[in-house]
């Protein structure tokens, strides 16, 4: 995969997010299964690490230098995506940032 594509990739999967993380929560279908939300959190995010990988590979980022960065961007993402989402009618959870 060229270097272009991966970063397209990983900006509308980013855009995605985003944009799905803003719907207010009282328009989110309810799922009443213990830890589902968890689950979804950590393939999203897992996702997110998949693309910053081969994103940062295409740079000739590789090895610990590489895991570092993809745990500190998610982390950092993570984090502003749990405080923005009160503004949208959602709320910001210290649990849903570990699962991420």
């Amino acid at each position: 995969m060229k270097r272009k594509t991966t970063d397209i990739l990983l900006t509308l999967w980013w855009i995605a997010m985003f944009v799905v993380t803003s719907i207010p929560g009282d328009s989110l279908p309810t799922v009443d299964m213990i830890g589902f939300d968890k689950v979804v959190h950590a393939s999203i995010y897992g996702i997110l690490a998949l693309l910053l990988a081969v994103a940062l590979t295409k740079r000739g980022i590789e090895g610990f230098k590489r895991a570092a960065l993809i745990v500190v961007i998610g982390l950092a993402y993570s984090i502003f995506d749990e405080l923005h989402q009160p503004f949208v009618g959602r709320t910001c959870s210290i649990y849903d940032i570990v699962a991420n």
